[in-house]
């Protein structure tokens, strides 16, 4: 190789020194400048959604407290009943009580409520007022239609965490 490169003359030499160098450039950018700097862009951008999305859940956790102090002034009612007599007096006042067929205790803090013949909408928005003002869930609730449309049979297990 080194004999080869003494055969050249001067100037070719200079002209195969100078694509070298630019060969070793253009290698150098492609291979290294170039990748770095577009992962450091790319991480630049990471960067900014990151901090939108910081913002956005620093927002929704100054909401979140506002509506929870909000919250805090519409303390759950009947903490002090036992939840049967609230069922049954919340079913009574929805007008749901006459489509209850059977009521009864489950361990812990819970009820077992059968509903026979019960319009759909009226017992969701009974389990919904339960959930909103009294705190009472729904574990477990099986419904099935009934003959006419809108009218369901329901087994309903509900709890007080």
């Amino acid at each position: 190789m080194k004999d080869w490169w003494l055969a050249l003359n001067p100037r070719e030499r200079a002209i195969l020194a100078i694509a070298g160098v630019g060969l070793a450039a253009a290698v150098f950018f492609l291979a290294i400048w170039e990748p770095v700097f577009k992962q450091r862009d790319q991480l630049q951008l990471s960067v900014e959604s990151q901090r939108n999305n910081l913002a956005w859940m620093e927002g929704s956790a100054a909401k979140l407290k506002g509506l929870r102090a909000a919250s805090d002034g519409q303390r759950i009612q009947g903490g002090n009943r036992s939840l049967l007599s609230i069922v049954d007096q919340t079913s009574k006042q929805t007008n749901l009580r006459k489509y209850i067929q059977r009521m009864e205790p489950e361990s812990g803090d819970g009820v077992r409520v059968w509903v026979d013949n019960a319009d759909f909408d009226q017992l969701a928005q009974w389990l919904s007022n339960l959930e909103r003002h009294y705190g009472v869930a729904t574990a477990r609730a099986t419904i099935n239609r009934g003959d006419k449309p809108g009218i369901i049979d329901a087994r309903l297990s509900l709890n007080r965490p």
